[in-house]
């Protein structure tokens, strides 16, 4: 969906919804394109937002869009398949 700049100032992390009480977040992956229309991405270990990815988004001009891939992963270690979100910058 749409993203505005407040919206993404107020976050610091990326959550889970209806999953697995034990799943966690062991890794996060933010995706743009450049001008080139090459990949930039940043990563985190965790599903935090780092300061990098926070300013990577908020210098995109208006109406970019943007995914967020993460890795989730239960207690017991099973891996969890957990579709991307894609969003665009409202700015």
């Amino acid at each position: 969906g749409d993203i505005t700049a407040a919206q993404w100032s107020a976050a610091s992390s990326v959550e889970l919804m209806g999953c697995v009480p034990t799943a966690r977040i062991t890794a996060l992956t933010l995706c743009i394109k450049d001008c080139k229309a090459k990949d930039a991405t940043s990563t985190s270990v965790d599903g935090s937002l780092t300061p990098f990815m926070k300013r990577m988004i908020q210098n995109l001009p208006a109406g970019t869009p943007f995914t967020i891939k993460v890795v989730v992963k239960d207690a017991k270690g099973k891996t969890w398949d957990v579709p991307d979100a894609r969003f665009v910058w409202k700015g």
